[in-house]
């Protein structure tokens, strides 16, 4: 992700189209890949707390069927994090950045004496939410935060649903991963959320050298 700061910050203010049309890209682009894992590790999550760490911590695994949906919305983040740096617009950040840690703390003291780990995944994956929630309600970053998240609104429900439906499925937990994880990437190239080229998109961005004296104006 250290490539997207300097890919963001080589749009100039007359570049903002095209600065948001990357992040579009590369939103949608990592949020199915965390999608993907989020519904293949939603319906072996008892046996990865198995290999890991033991029988013992089978009661873990529902709080990893919460704390995994935090990839989805660490890969958005890190894409919303660089866009606002490249904007100017860290002080946005830091105001974000201090509501969500306050609503973790006073959540935290509340909910995870009741609910345990579970209770402390469901906070965390809350104030990640609440964070990119106000991200969408600021006027200086709400158009670029829905344009970005407005392509995976289909795919989050799919994997919600698949997710849901792997922990339930009868068999072993890794055969319902492998079952639903196709189902979600043949519906994604099925309804053509991600094509080649996207794959060629963030290779040429990857590749292509930044001029240091380029920054955001």
């Amino acid at each position: 992700m250290l490539v997207l700061l300097p890919a963001f910050s080589a749009y100039d203010v007359a570049g903002r189209g095209a600065q948001r049309a990357l992040g579009v890209r590369v939103v949608r682009w990592l949020g199915v890949l965390a999608l993907t894992l989020i519904v293949g590790v939603s319906a072996a999550a008892p046996a990865v707390v198995t290999l890991l760490f033991g029988a013992r911590y089978l009661p873990a695994a529902a709080a990893l069927r919460v704390s995994i949906w935090l990839g989805l919305l660490a890969a958005t983040g890190s894409v919303f994090t660089n866009l606002l740096i490249a904007r100017g617009l860290e002080r946005v950040l830091l105001a974000v950045n201090a509501v969500s840690s306050v609503v973790t703390i006073v959540l935290s003291l509340v909910v995870v004496p009741r609910l345990g780990f579970v209770g402390a995944a469901a906070v965390s994956l809350a104030a990640s939410l609440l964070a990119q929630a106000l991200l969408a309600a600021f006027p200086a970053t709400r158009a670029d935060v829905l344009a970005c998240v407005r392509p995976l609104r289909g795919p989050v429900v799919l994997a919600l649903v698949l997710a849901v439906a792997g922990a339930y499925l009868p068999g072993p937990p890794l055969a319902s991963a492998a079952s639903t994880t196709v189902v979600f990437l043949a519906s994604m190239l099925a309804f053509r959320v991600l094509g080649a080229d996207d794959v060629r998109l963030l290779m040429r961005v990857l590749r292509t050298p930044i001029d240091p004296s380029a920054g955001a104006a």
